[in-house]
């Protein structure tokens, strides 16, 4: 994944030589998604200056994801 460190935007890959642009990521057991789904908060990785992101979901009872900064 791609990070402006100006504006925090965030892009993946490349469509016609630009990045495409991620608006949320979703995580959830692939057996039970419509019960387990959520979004990755993205919050972190926009405003960080860290060079690396550690993403931890659980999906147990309350689906929850974290995000951490790591170097940078």
């Amino acid at each position: 994944m791609w990070r402006d460190n100006g504006n925090g935007s965030l892009g993946f890959g490349r469509h016609k030589g630009e990045p495409m642009m991620v608006e949320n990521i979703l995580c959830g057991r692939a057996d039970h998604w419509q019960e387990t789904v959520t979004d990755l908060p993205l919050t972190t990785v926009r405003t960080d200056r860290a060079d690396r992101f550690l993403a931890t979901c659980r999906t147990d009872h309350q689906p929850a994801c974290t995000v951490s900064g790591r170097g940078g």
